[in-house]
C-alpha cells in the first residue's frame, strides 16, 4: 500500500500547475529619419510633401520571450510610434504586411495640416486649442513617477475616457484596456485620442485580445483535466495489473 501511496502523491504533485505570464511594454517614440539629437528632443518640425499629412501611428510588436528561472514566462512587447508625414494608408500597409506583428492594437490619426510637429502626442501646428475644443493636444504637463512606478494610459471600456499617470505595473491590468511604459517620464493631461471631427482623419483597427486570454485559460483548464484524467486511469490500470 506504501507503493500505491507514493504514487497518489506523485501523480497529484504533477497537477499542480502554475502558470504566469507577465506582460510588458517597452515604448519607443522615434520619427522615421530623424536624428538622435532629434529623437532625445522630440521638438522636431516637418513640412510634408507628395500627398502625405502630419501623422500618428502606433502599432505594438510582440519582441522576444523570456523564461525566468521561476518557470514564469515574461514576453516583452514594444510600442512603436511613428509621427510626421505620412500617407493615409499606413496603418492599412502596416496591418496587412508579413512582419509578424502582434496588432492587436494599430492606430493611425492624420491632421489635415502640412506642418507637423513630431511632439507627444499629436500635435497639428495650426490647430488653435482656445477655439477648438477637439483640437488634438492640450497643454501638457510632464510628471517624474515616483519608485517602482511606470507611466500608463487606460481607456474606460464604455465611456473611452483615458487616463493618464504613474502606477505600479502589477496593478495595470490587461482587461481594464491598460498599458505601461518602461519609463518615469510622464505627460499627464494630455487628452489621447482627440475626437473625431471634420479637421480630423481617423483610421483604426483594433483587435480586442479578450479572447486571446479567455481561449488561452480555457485551453489550459481543459489540459490539466486531461492530465488528471491520464493519471488516474493510469493509477488504477497498475493497480489492476498487480
Amino acid at each position: 500500500m506504501r507503493k500505491y501511496f507514493y504514487r497518489v502523491i506523485s501523480a497529484l504533485s504533477l497537477i499542480i500547475v502554475k502558470v504566469n505570464f507577465t506582460w510588458s511594454l517597452e515604448c519607443t517614440y522615434c520619427p522615421l529619419h530623424a536624428t538622435e539629437d532629434e529623437c532625445n528632443q522630440m521638438n522636431v518640425t516637418q513640412i510634408c510633401v507628395n500627398e502625405t499629412k502630419c501623422g500618428y501611428a502606433r502599432f505594438i510588436e510582440k519582441r522576444e520571450e523570456q523564461h525566468l528561472p521561476d518557470g514564469h514566462n515574461k514576453s516583452i512587447l514594444t510600442v512603436t510610434v511613428k509621427k510626421g508625414c505620412m500617407e493615409y494608408d499606413y496603418c492599412t500597409k502596416l496591418q496587412q504586411s508579413e512582419r509578424g506583428l502582434l496588432l492587436n492594437f494599430t492606430q493611425c490619426i492624420f491632421c489635415d495640416q502640412d506642418l507637423c510637429s513630431l511632439e507627444y502626442p499629436l500635435l497639428c501646428m495650426e490647430c488653435n486649442e482656445a477655439i477648438d475644443e477637439d483640437c488634438a493636444v492640450q497643454t501638457s504637463r510632464i510628471v517624474t513617477c515616483g519608485p517602482q512606478q511606470v507611466c500608463y494610459e487606460q481607456r474606460d471600456r464604455l465611456t473611452y475616457k483615458l487616463k493618464r499617470g504613474c502606477i505600479e505595473p502589477s496593478k495595470c491590468l490587461k482587461k481594464n484596456l491598460c498599458q505601461y511604459c518602461n519609463t518615469d517620464l510622464c505627460r499627464i493631461d494630455a487628452r489621447w485620442p482627440p475626437s473625431i471631427d471634420i479637421q480630423m482623419k481617423k483610421n483604426e483597427v483594433t483587435y480586442e485580445d479578450d479572447n486571446f486570454y479567455e481561449n488561452a485559460s480555457r485551453a489550459l483548464h481543459e489540459t490539466h483535466t486531461l492530465i488528471v484524467i491520464l493519471i488516474i486511469s493510469s493509477f488504477f490500470f497498475t493497480i489492476w495489473r498487480e
